[in-house]
């Protein structure tokens, strides 16, 4: 969709895919591997002439993308945005729009129960309640709302909580890996969110703020495995302890431009440093949550803190202000890197459903998924993509000679077929093509000989007679 509107104001443009691996291939081979990653900031492609460099206060400081802006949630933005009918109030969520039926044929779980669960703004609905309404966070900026990041800028940052943000990049080894253990469309994409794929939002987006001064004191009592694990998931922690509601925020628009808010674990504001039991900490809902992100021997180190340190721990996860860049948030779309790195998942993709290693391209449901679990209904196979109004390239016709075909009636399901490049939805729908499948400097058998890397080159492709829509042109 992005592309096609750029080619409409100049056909001869494409939108570029970024193959990232190159970047630590390209790095001087006498730099440590962290040394490597951060030397990525001063790569051509972080310079005016591409993505833009990052600024001394983390907005991009030239380039076509200098100063660009976070939107605002008013008026003035949804006129802007052309936004209107349902959308204009409501979120893209929800169940406007859906079937009323439930069942195991893939629908999108919105039955009548789960439409009165949508009405629900609060309360214990963690997956639901911003689902009638846009989400912007407490300065009413188009961000998540545990994000508190109150600059109006699109920002990156080289911390993240006080540590160098060097920890994380995809090199050949993630991709080959991908590509070489996940045969199913599930285990393919639930995998690709972290290193083949995630750890750019990571390194772009970066974390600070508040969070820069309190995280670093941990130090002072964590060994350096966990100090390190703790800071690397600290935007992941904020997130999911915010969803689960161990950790609240200041509502929409409840901080000013020039204040500085935090969000807090309302369970541990009666507990005091000096009298905290360990029995007090170890039945609160946010202390037990933060051991999922632990190993075991992390666990048992920080089981045998004293009472003051654990508290100190926890406080510092529960209230520091963690301000992210908006790589990594929900805002990520708004920086234009974004795009590049999305178009290379997408190759990614097609050279994996292209291998003629791919074996099941159904779409999961989401674990627990059940009539009394229901989960987000948008993740299920069934959910009609009711926003998207896009023209695809084939019209089915009616007996009237109408036209019948309608994007908004896809199902998530429908449209992975619509992406899948061996299917005859693709061929027939969909007006772009990558000009290559290969990944060069990951191509070296010698260096990788332990796994495959034929999906880095131009060989192993699916059999054309093995697909019953060529066999019946």
């Amino acid at each position: 969709m992005l592309e096609q509107s750029l080619q409409e104001i100049d056909p001869s443009v494409s939108l570029p895919y970024w193959d990232y691996s190159q970047e630590k291939n390209e790095c001087d081979s006498s730099l440590d591997m962290n040394d490597c990653v951060f030397s990525i900031w001063d790569s051509e492609l972080f310079s005016s002439d591409f993505f833009g460099s990052k600024g001394d206060k983390g907005q991009i400081a030239d380039g076509y993308w200098a100063n660009v802006q976070v939107p605002v949630l008013n008026d003035d933005f949804f006129e802007a945005s052309m936004i209107d009918g349902h959308y204009r109030e409501h979120s893209y969520a929800g169940c406007y729009g859906q079937d009323d039926t439930f069942g195991e044929e893939g629908n999108g779980g919105c039955d009548s129960v789960q439409r009165d669960r949508f009405k629900q703004t609060g309360g214990n609905d963690e997956f639901l309640k911003f689902a009638d309404k846009h989400v912007a966070n407490s300065y009413n900026m188009l961000r998540s709302p545990w994000n508190m990041n109150g600059n109006g800028h699109v920002t990156r940052s080289g911390d993240m909580c006080g540590m160098k943000n060097d920890e994380q990049w995809p090199d050949c080894m993630s991709i080959i890996s991908q590509q070489e253990k996940y045969n199913t469309f599930q285990d393919w994409i639930l995998n690709v969110q972290f290193s083949p794929h995630g750890s750019t939002h990571l390194f772009i987006g970066g974390a600070f703020g508040e969070c820069s001064e309190t995280y670093p004191k941990l130090n002072s009592f964590l060994s350096e495995p966990t100090y390190t694990r703790l800071i690397s998931k600290s935007a992941d922690m904020m997130k999911n302890m915010y969803w689960y509601e161990y950790i609240t925020c200041p509502s929409r628009e409840g901080c000013g431009v020039d204040t500085q808010c935090s969000c807090e674990c309302p369970s541990i504001a009666s507990f005091d440093e000096d009298t905290v039991t360990h029995e007090d900490l170890e039945n609160d809902p946010a202390y037990q949550y933060l051991f999922t992100y632990l190993s075991e021997d992390m666990k048992k180190e920080v089981q045998a803190l004293s009472s003051s340190n654990k508290y100190k721990l926890l406080s510092t996860v529960c209230d520091s202000s963690v301000m992210l860049g908006d790589m990594l948030a929900s805002s990520s779309v708004l920086d234009v890197s974004f795009f590049n790195i999305h178009a290379e998942v997408e190759r990614m993709w097609q050279r994996k459903a292209l291998s003629g290693t791919m074996t099941d391209l159904t779409w999961y449901y989401p674990d627990g998924f059940s009539a009394d679990n229901p989960a987000c209904p948008s993740s299920t196979p069934g959910y009609k993509l009711v926003w998207m109004d896009y023209e695809f390239n084939k019209k089915e016709v009616t007996d009237s000679g109408g036209d019948k075909f309608d994007s908004t009636q896809l199902r998530n399901d429908e449209f992975l077929t619509y992406l899948t490049p061996s299917t005859l939805e693709y061929a027939e729908n969909m007006p772009y093509v990558y000009d290559k499948f290969t990944w060069d400097t990951c191509n070296v058998p010698s260096k990788y000989e332990n796994y495959d890397t034929s999906l880095m080159d131009s060989n192993a492709w699916i059999e054309p007679q093995s697909l019953d829509w060529i066999n019946n042109l």
